[in-house]
């Protein structure tokens, strides 16, 4: 079950991984769902859980988190890029990404950054930008409130909120996205 937003872009990545191990197993089949985001719960296939035998559920939101963890499946399920108290997941450590990207940001001589960040809907999202900021505190170039603008996971949103970077003249010479979708909004303005 994959959710039907932005991230539908990744999914070629994550389905090319999952035919890699796939392969060697000639008796297992894959079958994407998608779903709308906050749309789990209407899902009849997955409350029935008749045409499988297990499923990955990819990038729940709050509300779909909230309908998972009420519900007992007779069936396993694995969180993809979420936690959970209740199924077994896969995630990354967050704060571990954001402190990367700061490293490489630095080690490219990006002193001044401009953050765009979306509300933070979920930990991951807030641990990440943490990371970052932390990183950033910890080598002598904190990232001031101004140059940290609030904008929604879009790619509208990025674009909103480059535009409003390059508007200011903000004096930096990177931008970190918190998301996929706010990069890839971003990328239309500089282009300009």
């Amino acid at each position: 079950y994959w959710s039907n937003d932005f991230r539908t872009a990744l999914l070629g990545r994550f389905l090319q991984g999952m035919q890699r191990e796939l392969s060697a197993r000639p008796d297992m089949e894959l079958v994407v769902v998608t779903y709308p985001s906050g749309g789990l719960s209407r899902q009849s296939s997955l409350k029935e859980g008749r045409r499988f035998h297990g499923a990955i559920i990819a990038n729940a939101s709050e509300e779909d988190l909230a309908f998972l963890e009420e519900q007992k499946f007779p069936f396993p399920v694995v969180l993809y890029n979420r936690e959970s108290r209740n199924y077994s997941f896969v995630t990354v450590d967050e704060r571990k990404m954001g402190r990367l990207a700061a490293e490489k940001l630095l080690s490219f001589g990006h002193r001044n950054i401009c953050v765009l960040s979306s509300p933070h809907r979920f930990p991951y999202m807030r641990e990440r930008d943490e990371g970052l900021l932390s990183a950033y505190q910890a080598a002598g170039y904190p990232v001031y409130e101004s140059r940290i603008l609030e904008t929604e996971s879009s790619l509208a949103g990025g674009a909103a909120a480059c535009g409003r970077i390059l508007a200011a003249m903000e004096p930096c010479t990177a931008l970190y996205c918190s998301s996929d979708a706010i990069g890839l909004g971003a990328r239309r303005p500089l282009y300009d």
